[in-house]
């Protein structure tokens, strides 16, 4: 009779134990993780222009829009060195500015 007691026991104990363990972590068996949704952590917007990896873009303007500030970092994870061509108006003046960024590289303009 003792040892009917113990197998009782010790089977409540396994089914107790189970229930508690798939009761606290079985809704991660039916939700997406959060971390495989990819994000912009920060201010800024991200993309990518063939191997550079653009990130926190951020365009600032003045209070009338009459003047944005263009903040980047570009980073090239490709095998060549990439040449980055930025167009802009100053002054009323079309202008060209050309970035180069090598090979593993952290380029930030703004």
């Amino acid at each position: 009779m003792k040892t009917r007691t113990s197998v009782a026991r010790a089977a409540a104990s396994v089914i107790f134990a189970s229930a508690l363990l798939v009761g606290t972590a079985g809704c991660t068996f039916f939700t997406p993780q959060a971390t495989l949704v990819q994000y912009d952590a920060t201010d800024g917007v991200s993309g990518r222009v063939g191997t550079v990896d653009l990130r926190n873009v951020v365009a600032i303007a003045n209070e009338d829009g009459s003047a944005i500030s263009l903040v980047v970092t570009m980073v090239n994870s490709g095998p060549r060195e990439a040449a980055m061509k930025i167009q802009f108006d100053s002054d009323g003046t079309p202008t060209t500015v050309l970035k180069r960024v090598g090979t593993g590289e952290v380029v930030q303009f703004g």
